[in-house]
């Protein structure tokens, strides 16, 4: 899929990240802001950009990296304390703005982008 650069430009902002939060394997401590191609609702199917994942706060990063989707059509829901040991929080800033895609209010109806990008499911 390609994006009208016009609409991308539109929905693009500028951001300087400040102790932002990130919940990595502690495996990747020596890294903390490393990226790779993954396969969360953000990465790109084919492989041309990388995502890192970072929240503000420590609730949103838990859900986001612990607990989305690791649940859904559970009957028993638990999050087994030998994984939440592999885990560690990290704090990461950026040293240079950084240009954003922003798909709240409405972004990703805009660009055509499956809506759960933006969280739609909880």
């Amino acid at each position: 899929m390609k994006l009208p650069a016009k609409l991308l430009s539109s929905r693009t902002v500028l951001a300087d990240l400040e102790a932002w939060l990130r919940i990595i394997r502690a495996e990747h401590a020596s890294t903390p802001a490393s990226t790779g191609f993954g396969s969360s609702r953000f990465s790109s199917q084919i492989r041309t950009f990388r995502v890192l994942y970072a929240a503000e706060n420590f609730p949103t990063a838990f859900g986001e990296a612990v607990i989305r989707d690791r649940l859904i059509g559970k009957q028993r829901r638990f999050l087994y304390r030998p994984y939440l040991e592999s885990l560690m929080v990290t704090n990461i800033k950026s040293s240079a703005s950084l240009k954003l895609l922003d798909l709240t209010n409405g972004g990703t109806y805009e660009l055509g982008l499956d809506t759960d990008t933006s969280g739609a499911r909880v």
